[in-house]
């Protein structure tokens, strides 16, 4: 099966949850989240602003806020990269929408420095994961290259839904894998 098909059978599986149930799973993932030892430790946290078919991730931005942690959310950058910017204290009313239809922070927030930060924690979205901690992205390869880019010791923790947890997914070479997943039902350490 190509990954065109997989993403065509998993956002199909998604569509049949319901409201509540996507909202049910989000705040279980989070609450997942903040009791990590790499939440307890990340001085930034690097995450996305959730599409429909997402784990919402909102209320751990509130929750995060309240520490001193600080929060960068990805912004599309014309030569088909991504790069986090800090979304600052009101993350919901300073993020502008791109040509993708994406919440993102604009340009004037601070931009994500490694160097600047001793321990990070990034999550991830993706359409599927499978047990091997491979991911399955939307096909734009944004964050294979960021995550391939990388040179911290940055954990990147995978979230999705049940629904998006897969035995197996196929693979190439410039694919990056994460370093655990959280579902709903299950955790990949």
């Amino acid at each position: 099966m190509t990954k065109d098909e997989l993403r065509s059978i998993v956002q199909q599986r998604i569509h049949t949850l319901s409201s509540e149930e996507i909202t049910l799973q989000s705040e279980h993932v989070v609450e997942s989240i903040i009791h990590t030892k790499q939440y307890k430790e990340a001085q930034a946290v690097l995450a996305y602003v959730a599409l429909h078919d997402e784990i919402n991730l909102s209320s751990l931005f509130d929750y995060l806020q309240q520490g001193d942690k600080r929060l960068f959310l990805p912004k599309v950058e014309s030569d088909g990269i991504i790069q986090f910017y800090e979304a600052g204290t009101k993350w919901d009313q300073n993020l502008i929408v791109n040509k993708y239809h994406i919440l993102e922070p604009p340009h004037t927030s601070s931009l994500y420095s490694e160097s600047d930060f001793n321990s990070t924690l990034i999550i991830v979205p993706a359409v599927a994961y499978d047990v091997e901690k491979r991911r399955l992205g939307r096909g734009g390869g944004y964050y294979d290259r960021y995550l391939g880019n990388s040179k911290s010791h940055a954990f990147a923790l995978g979230v999705c839904f049940d629904i998006q947890l897969l035995d197996y997914l196929p693979t190439l070479d410039h694919d990056q894998r994460v370093d655990a997943i959280i579902s709903y039902e299950t955790s990949l350490w």
